[in-house]
């Protein structure tokens, strides 16, 4: 029993000057306190010059990845910073049902519907007024070929417009549309030259009627569009750009006897993409014209 206490009181004491040893030498290793330093910590400014670097185009193509945000852009904006940006849309459009038209029907008129979705970039907050024009795309657009679309690739369009509008939006509502995930739809009404919309109706009424395969074009993707190679939609005047729900479509207006009917061609799962180009001769970056250069703007702005 005696040896046993006198271990137990001897591990005491260690432990007692280990505490106290600890506590009078915290920063003999690291810190300034002690005199004796082991280490030593010291420091030099490195200066780093800093530069702008105008990166080559990026995709905007639509249906390429899952997860993806699909949308195409139309507007245009001055950005103080950055100069003139505007933004055109390229689509392709297609029915989205096999049904053939009935018999004894009237072809009416020809509209595109723009769905907003919601995402906008301008100058202001207030409602603005915006103009936009539709051209019918004159250059065939490749599905297969979808991802190659970049906002630098250009497509030929045919140069009398199939239609222009007018309207006035207002970013407060789009944004607390977004922010509340809204169900609400706004749409922008464009009505397109009549016989554009009746080589369409045509066409349909051509596969209701149809005896060879020649005749089935209407629902033939590849072949529709040989015939219908899509549309533009353009920024004519405004300050802002906009976003484009690929549930927009060309809505052809018929009817049969009293009853107004319509045929939609839509946008999803097509060959679309937004072209954006930049004018920044007005701005700080005037003379970023070369790719992946350093530029240094006269301002300290990076």
């Amino acid at each position: 029993m005696n040896l046993w206490a006198n271990r137990v009181v001897q591990l005491a004491s260690v432990l007692v000057a280990l505490f106290f040893f600890s506590c009078e030498d915290e920063v003999s290793v690291l810190g300034f306190k002690n005199q004796n330093q082991k280490f030593e910590a010291s420091y030099i400014e490195i200066p780093i010059e800093s530069s702008v670097l105008l990166l080559d185009s990026q995709r905007t193509s639509n249906f390429v990845f899952q997860n993806e945000t699909n949308r195409l852009l139309m507007g245009q904006y001055t950005d103080p910073k950055f100069g003139a940006v505007s933004a055109d849309a390229y689509t392709q459009f297609f029915t989205n049902s096999g049904a053939k038209l009935v018999a004894d029907v009237i072809y009416d008129s020809v509209s595109l519907q723009i769905v907003l979705d919601y995402y906008n970039y301008g100058s202001t907050d207030a409602l603005s007024s915006q103009t936009v024009s539709v051209y019918e795309v004159d250059e065939e657009l490749h599905y297969d070929n979808r991802r190659n679309y970049f906002s630098k690739s250009e497509v030929l369009v045919k140069p009398t417009p199939l239609g222009s509008k007018t309207f006035t939006v207002s970013p407060k509502d789009l944004d607390s549309y977004a922010a509340s995930n809204s169900d609400t739809t706004i749409v922008i009404k464009v009505p397109l030259d009549k016989e554009f919309g009746q080589r369409i109706f045509d066409n349909a009424i051509k596969y209701r009627d149809a005896t060879t395969t020649a005749d089935s074009n209407f629902i033939n993707i590849s072949e529709f569009t040989k015939l219908f190679k899509g549309l533009s939609i353009k920024a004519v005047s405004g300050d802002k750009v906009l976003g484009i729900n690929p549930n927009s479509a060309v809505t052809v207006h018929y009817h049969k006897d009293t009853s107004k009917l319509n045929l939609h061609l839509g946008f999803f799962n097509v060959a679309s993409f937004s072209q954006i180009k930049n004018d920044r001769s007005s701005s700080d970056l005037a003379g970023l014209t070369q790719y992946a250069q350093d530029f240094i703007p006269a301002s300290d702005l990076r």
